[in-house]
This record gives structure tokens, sequence and C-alpha cells, in this order.
């Protein structure tokens, strides 16, 4: 995820807790719940985050329309990008989310469902040819037809380097992407056409030559297809992306209310910039009409002043930060009102793996001068013994309950509990906490990394505590040097950091100087990914969409652009390649879970949080959709779903 990676923010996936009369089968809304003024719960804390339904009640009526309104907090300022193509931040994406749609979408089970289009794709035998049949009676809010064009459009824009979208690289599964976008863009090959390398400008002559060859066209005006390089059995959920929204023939700004057309249930009313946008049903929505006839969206101070405005009555729902966890947790009167939610999302650190090398030849790896073996005077972390006996040591939902007030779930893979149908590794991991298993762990890598025996008067006493074999692992370990994290100094992150540090001192015997947990955001910013300063590395990831690729891909294949550890394995890959080339999402699970046992067992990262949400919502904000693909308020998935009952 581009611009997500380094902050967790909310994704994509819905359980079924409502119900209602069904809808028409094209049409991306899911039933419309019964009316109820009751908690919806979702998720509770629990290590295994499950979905726990709550009691429901109907309240007598709905509040007349004019009283029809949600007001919800965006962000501090404006959404640097409105437009889909070009939007990667949760604010952006939770605006965008009520004002477009693609051709799919996800129902209320999380489930990919037709919306612009008329029914899921039709897929080549080969697996490479993608065809979507656009419904008739789709309009944009100028009442403009909606046609396979503007879906070719919209592609043209994401596939095009001179644009440098954070999302870009979602195109390069396409036929002929990769000749335009190149490596530099994020493909995995080709050139990117420079007129100018140096200067970083482009030959557009080639360029548009290039886009007119992509695999996207539009044989009519109700059909779109997408012919990719090689299979991916998740471009389905890439369609059903912000990014593919279609693209208004005349839509060439989007900086003001004006100029954006809406292809979504509503549409922009106004734009006071840094101030509020407002949003208004879209008379052209091919769907059911929304029962709210204004929505407005907050802009200006930081979270914490949100959740004040919502307590002084300006805001019917407001996202706690993690700064006001603890206070709006413990308040008496706020338990039937908080919604909580896990959502698609991961706190995790990398390990330095050592397994790159610099163009000179020169393993990529940070100094530890007692190793004598392996990488020679490289960083214990390339042991694999030694990963694991750092992640066994840690006891995730102690960390959760200390640092993040309760509010998440341990992780154990990359795969957040929420991706459909999808085993995802949780407490039955290979590498559970155990400390008695993190010393043994640790003594096979100080031997396999050659560390010198620490001098037998440094070894303390056997106790009931600590038998002689685990007094000598915990003196020998004092023989490596300093460890360094790479982390921000800001978001809390020292306080993780230090409750790792304080961990591995008191189960592994690691001194107070053994570790650097000094802030790094100067370095840290520019120079993390080439894996050669840190030893342990924050990281954080979002999915873009629910597929159990995404987070593996993207994080851990070999030379992938977000794999900041540097950890490859071919077996792992060539796993995630059967994934993709499978004829259904069913028959691929198989190739992701076996994958995700493989990367867990090479620890390559120390994973540790499910990302949750928690929320203030007022008892009269009814028939939202809960879901962990939630951005910044509850519900925002399906804005038009949500009605306001009397109060």
């Amino acid at each position: 995820m581009a611009l997500l990676a380094f902050a967790v923010f909310a994704m994509v996936v819905v359980y079924p807790l409502l119900t209602g009369p069904a809808q028409p089968s094209a049409a991306p809304q899911t039933a419309l719940p019964s009316l109820t003024s009751a908690p919806i719960a979702r998720r509770t804390a629990t290590p295994t985050g499950r979905a726990t339904p709550a009691a429901t009640e109907t309240p007598s009526r709905l509040a007349p329309p004019d009283r029809q309104v949600l007001r919800v907090y965006c962000c501090a300022t404006d959404p640097r990008s409105l437009r889909p193509q070009g939007a990667s931040g949760s604010d952006e994406i939770s605006i965008i989310n009520g004002i477009q749609r693609g051709l799919l979408y996800r129902d209320a089970e999380g489930r990919l469902v037709p919306s612009l289009a008329t029914a899921l794709p039709t897929v080549s035998e080969d697996g490479l040819t993608y065809t979507y049949t656009l419904r008739d009676d789709a309009r944009y809010s100028d009442g403009t037809a909606i046609v396979a064009g503007d879906i070719v459009r919209a592609a043209r824009a994401l596939a095009d380097p001179r644009n440098a979208f954070d999302y870009g690289d979602e195109m390069c599964w396409v036929a002929g992407v990769n000749d335009v976008l190149g490596a530099d863009f994020g493909c995995s090959e080709g050139d990117t056409p420079y007129e100018d390398p140096e200067a970083g400008t482009f030959d557009d002559a080639t360029i548009e030559g290039l886009l007119d060859d992509i695999g996207v066209t539009a044989p009519n005006d109700h059909t779109a297809v997408f012919q990719l390089h090689q299979p991916a059995s998740f471009w389905p959920d890439i369609t059903a992306m912000w990014l593919l929204t279609p693209v208004h023939p005349n839509q060439t700004a989007w900086g003001e209310a004006a100029d954006i057309v809406s292809s979504g249930p509503f549409m922009i009313d106004s734009w006071r910039h840094n101030s509020e946008i407002d949003l208004v049903p879209n008379p052209h929505w091919y769907g059911p009409t929304p029962t709210l006839l204004r929505i407005e969206i907050r802009i200006g101070g930081d979270p914490s002043g949100a959740v004040a405005s919502w307590e002084h009555g300006d805001l019917d729902v407001v996202r706690v930060p993690s700064l006001d966890l603890p206070r709006v947790l413990a308040t008496a009167d706020y338990p039937s009102i908080i919604k909580r939610s896990t959502n698609l999302s991961i706190d995790y650190y990398d390990f330095a793996n050592c397994q790159s090398k610099d163009p000179a030849g020169n393993t990529l790896c940070p100094p530890n001068d007692a190793v004598t073996k392996g990488v020679v005077g490289g960083s214990p972390t390339q042991n694999l013994h030694f990963r694991q006996a750092l992640t066994q040591a840690v006891d995730k939902a102690d960390m959760i309950n200390a640092i993040f007030a309760g509010v998440g779930v341990p992780a154990y893979s990359p795969t957040m509990p929420g991706i459909p149908s999808f085993p995802t590794v949780t407490a039955d991991t290979p590498l559970p906490h155990d400390p008695a298993a993190a010393l043994a762990s640790l003594a096979i890598a100080l031997h396999e990394l050659g560390v010198a025996d620490p001098d037998p008067a440094s070894v303390l006493p056997a106790s009931d505590a600590c038998d002689d074999t685990c007094q000598h692992t915990k003196a020998w370990v004092k023989m490596l040097g300093p460890l360094r994290f790479g982390f921000h100094c800001d978001a809390g992150h020292d306080e993780r950091v230090l409750y790792l540090a304080q961990t591995w001192r008191r189960v592994l015997g690691f001194t107070e100087d053994q570790f650097d947990v000094r802030c790094t955001d100067g370095i840290f910013s520019t120079r993390r990914f080439p894996g050669n300063i840190y030893d342990i590395e924050r990281r954080g990831w979002s999915a873009d969409f629910a597929h159990p690729d995404n987070q593996n891909r993207d994080l851990f294949a070999c030379g992938a652009r977000y794999n900041s550890s540097k950890y490859c394995d071919p077996a792992y890959d060539a796993l995630l390649n059967r994934g993709a080339e499978a004829a259904s999402y069913e028959k691929a699970l198989p190739f992701y879970h076996d994958a995700e046992l493989m990367l867990v067992q090479d620890a390559p990262v120390l994973f540790l949080r499910y990302g949750e949400n928690v929320w203030l919502v007022r008892p009269w904000v009814i028939n939202y959709i809960q879901t962990p693909s939630d951005q910044q308020n509850v519900g925002d998935v399906f804005y038009e779903n949500i009605q306001i009952a009397a109060h």
C-alpha cells in the first residue's frame, strides 16, 4: 500500500449482522436492515476476533426529512485528493465511497457483488481476460450516461506514470502496463519512458502510444474488457476498489464541489475548504434512494478535538484516537454508545533478514561484531532461531492491554481476521508466546552465529526461575553488540518499543545497553527501505483489497516494493503464484494458507496486533452497517443505508 503502509487505516470486509428485504442483485447496496437504536456489536477485543451479534430494538419512527442529517468528522485538513485514481488516505476514501461506485462492490457479508456491472465478470479459460457488462440505467449526477469508455479513461489515468498515483502499481497486472509504468512506479519489470531520467521528465508521445495499447478496452458502451499479462484471480477485488470508478468525459478538475461529478449514491453539494464538505443524494443514482438528505463532513482540528466536539453535541459519529481511548473506555455513560470493530490493518516490526545485496555485491545487514558465522559481523536477526526467540518471548495480548488500552487483537500472520473465508493463523501459530522455548531458540541461535561463550564468572547461579542452562544463555546473549530500533518519534511508538526491549531483557537476558531505542525520524523516513541500518523496524499495513494476496505478495514476496525486511523465499513466492492462478477464490485459499504457515515459521517479522476501531455513535444514528472496511466513520462504506431516528 503506497501511502498507507506507514499509517494504519481501516479497509475492506463486512459481516452479515443485519437482515431485511433483499435489494436488486445488480445494486451494490446490502439489504436494508431493520431500524435499530441498540449498539450493533461487530467484534470484541478478544484474541479470536469473533463477531458477537447484539440485540436490536425497533424505534417507533424516523426523524422528519429536515432532520435526516448526519454530522461526522473527516480530518484535520482538506483531503489530499478526491480524484479516485489519486486517492490513498482513509479520509479521501471515506468520502469517495459515498460519491463514486465502480464495476463491483462488497456486500454486508464481504462478498463481491455487481454495482455498475450487471454481474460478476466472465473470465477466459486461461484466466487472462475479464469481461464486464455495464448496466444500461447508470447515470452520473449531471444525468450523463456512464459508459465503458469511462472505465478505460480511469484505467489509463491510473497507469500513467506522469500522474505518479500512489496506487498506480495495481495496474501492473494488466497487459502492457509494465512497459509504461515500469519498475520505477511499482511494476515488477519494465523501463519507464523518460525523456530525461535524471530530470524526471517523460517522453509524452511514447507514453500516449503505450497507453493506447494497454489491455483495457471498451468494445462498446456496455462492455469493459481487462486483458492481464499473467493470471491474477484477485483482479475482481482490484476492480472493486475506489481506483477504477468511472471518470466522466468532461472531468478535468477535482478541487472544488462544482468540479466533481458523482457516480455513487451521494454527490458533493458544497465544499468549504478546510471546514466542511456536504453531501446530498445523487438524483440519478441507480440504487435505492438514501434516507439521509445531507451528510455534513467536518474538517479541521485534530482527532482529540473531534472527540471533544462530539461530547459537546456537535457531531453524531466520531472515531476515538489512541490517546483518548483509556478515558473514553472508562467513562461510565459511554458503554452503550461505543462501537468497536477490528479493521483490516496490522502492526508489526521488521527484522533485518540480511538477504539482499547492494550494487557492489555487499550484503545489506546492520553491524554486530559479535557474530562470527553467517554474515560475519552482521545482525543476529539474520538467524532464524534468533528471530524465533524474539517472537516467542513476547506476550502480545499483554502488550495490547498495557499499551493499547486493550484495543486490538494479537496478530500471528499478515492476513487479518475478516478476509472472507480465510483461515487466519492465530494462537495455534508455530511460534506462540513461550518464554522457555524462546530461551531454547536463543541458545541455538547464539551457537549458529558463532557468538563467543561468556566468562564463566559472569554466569549467575541457578535458581527456581532459571536453571543452569537458562543462566548460561542469559549470560551468553550479553556478548552481542547493541541492536538498533527504527521508529518514528510520534504516535506513541516509543512506548511500544520500550515494552519490547524490556520484555527481551527480562525473558532473554539482554542488558539495558543492548537496545538502541532512540527514535530516528530523519533517517528512518528516508533510509528505512535499504534494510542495512536497523535490526528491528516499526511497520504497519492496511489491506488495499480484501484478499490474502495483497498482504503476502506486497510485503514478503522476493523483491516486492514494500518488502523492507528483504525476506525472500522462492518456495513461498511459488505458493502465492499458485493461489493467483487458481480458478476460484475457494481453490486459491489453501495455497495462501500454506504460504502463511511457511512465512510464520520463518519469522521474518514480528507480527504484533490487528487493528481495531472505536467509535462514539449517537443512539439515533441507525441502520449503519458496521464493517472492518469502515474508514473514518462507522458505516461509511454504506452511507446510503444510514437513517436518523426520531429523538
